[in-house]
């Protein structure tokens, strides 16, 4: 048998790693959201009662001018709205946990009542936990007073879109993909509208969750596409010579027009190298001639960029520094990949918080990781 038919017979495909790694997670998956499904078995899901439903563009009105672009969280299909006068949170339950996913959108003069409001109808309702997510440095003062305490899971990666360039040491990684991206394989870049290009985007957001061979990660950490009801969200493209889509990102409004943040950024497996730098620079430089002031790449879940307070909870501490840092965490999401791709843009970085109420501790980081996705998508969770 000649030596390189021996080795190909022993190495294992690109493709067969690909499936090897995929059942790998899916078996980790299935054991992290094990507890959850026994606890759902037993507790019958606590219900709400019914309120008014702010109609969904006005809500989209009110999300965009909060001081996030991830506040569009609140918007994603299934999230249940919640509001008082102008205020508005938009939440999913699971069990007896409620989770307030996009964090608090006031009015100008309001003050926390929605939020409190909230806790007092989901006690009346024998939920036992809400979890608050995201928060900011700037709101935790208010949140706490609530009776939410806070801890620190993430940091969130922030462009001045005015000072951005690509010179000196610290650009050049970023450099030489964007280099690659446009020398070696030609790629342009392009926004698509959600109507008039709603087939071609929705094809390749649908080839990229079959890339993914599982659930969309993270779903109340990260949106899904909405191509069929953008609410104002933005659609930017990389493609290739072949005037083929091979990475895609969608932009959120927020910061009262002032600002975009990141939400999802899509590859496929064949995309080729430099793509997202590329796609993430040009778009940089686009809203930069627009005047936009503040853009978001994102959370990095897990990083401690941002500068970390005096741990007040260091077991808890250390249960994130494992699922960072460790093999085992990072089969379940990407971890350090996306702060690393993240860092060539050589960022500013805030923290991030999740709240809860009344109490934060394992059961309740346990609670908001399966909600968010980490162990897959749960069907008491993801139903709609």
């Amino acid at each position: 048998m000649p030596a390189t038919e021996a080795v190909s017979n022993i190495t294992p495909s690109p493709d067969g790693l690909v499936r090897t790694a995929r059942e790998r997670r899916s078996a980790l998956q299935w054991l992290g959201g094990l507890p959850g499904r026994l606890v759902t078995l037993v507790l019958p899901e606590a219900t709400l009662p019914e309120h008014d439903q702010v109609p969904l563009n006005t809500a989209a009105q009110w999300v965009a001018r909060s001081p996030r672009g991830n506040g569009y969280l609140a918007l994603e299909p299934g999230t249940r709205r919640f509001s008082r006068g102008d205020d508005l949170i938009a939440y999913r339950v699971s069990g007896r946990t409620a989770f307030i996913v996009g964090g608090t959108h006031r009015g100008p003069d309001s003050g926390n009542e929605v939020l409190s409001q909230f806790v007092e109808v989901a006690k009346s309702a024998k939920i036992r936990r809400v979890l608050l997510f995201p928060v900011q440095e700037a709101d935790r003062s208010a949140v706490e007073q609530v009776g939410f305490k806070t801890l620190q899971v993430g940091s969130e990666a922030f462009v001045d879109p005015q000072t951005f360039d690509l010179q000196g040491k610290r650009f050049a990684d970023l450099r030489q993909m964007v280099n690659r991206a446009t020398k070696r394989f030609d790629l342009g870049v392009e926004e698509l509208d959600p109507h008039a290009d709603r087939e071609a985007l929705q094809d390749f957001f649908q080839q990229w969750r079959k890339s993914l061979g599982g659930p969309h990660p993270l779903r109340l950490l990260v949106g899904t596409p909405c191509v069929d009801e953008p609410l104002g969200r933005r659609y930017m493209v990389a493609r290739n010579e072949c005037d083929q889509i091979v990475a895609a990102i969608t932009l959120t409004p927020g910061w009262g027009g002032d600002g975009w943040g990141v939400d999802v950024m899509a590859r496929l497996r064949d995309t080729p190298p430099g793509a997202m730098d590329f796609l993430l620079t040009r778009t940089i430089q686009r809203v930069r001639e627009e005047g936009c002031t503040i853009f978001s790449l994102g959370a990095c879940p897990m990083a401690e960029d941002a500068p970390i307070e005096q741990v007040s909870r260091p077991f808890l501490r250390w249960v994130f520094r494992g699922l960072y840092a460790t093999k085992i965490g990072n089969r379940l999401f990407h971890f350090q990949g996306l702060t690393h791709f993240k860092r060539k843009f050589s960022p500013r970085w805030e923290p991030v918080y999740i709240a809860a109420w009344p109490r934060l501790g394992v059961p309740e980081l346990y609670t908001g990781c399966r909600m968010w996705g980490l162990f897959g998508d749960s069907p008491e969770i993801f139903n709609d």
